[in-house]
């Protein structure tokens, strides 16, 4: 019983007296076009959301047309 109360008043110091950090964060890098918008990123589930989105300029295709294709195939030529 004396060894648990010994670790009970080991972990109050740590916690009172020691800094906490945290060991890992997460991070990602991406290249974006201007010409694409509405592309919302989820905290969970799927990570994007591409229903919203929408091509600029007609650069590839109308807006109003196969948004998403677009989207993928300016994806894909980041990737060349």
């Amino acid at each position: 019983m004396a060894r648990y109360n010994n670790l009970l008043e080991a972990e109050k110091v740590l916690f009172e007296d020691a800094a906490i950090a945290p060991v890992y964060q997460a991070s990602r890098a991406q290249l974006v076009s201007q010409r694409v918008d509405g592309v919302f990123v989820n905290p969970f589930g799927a990570t994007y959301e591409y229903k919203w989105a929408l091509v600029r300029n007609n650069f590839y295709l109308k807006e109003s047309k196969n948004a998403i294709l677009a989207i993928l195939t300016l994806f894909l030529l980041t990737l060349l």
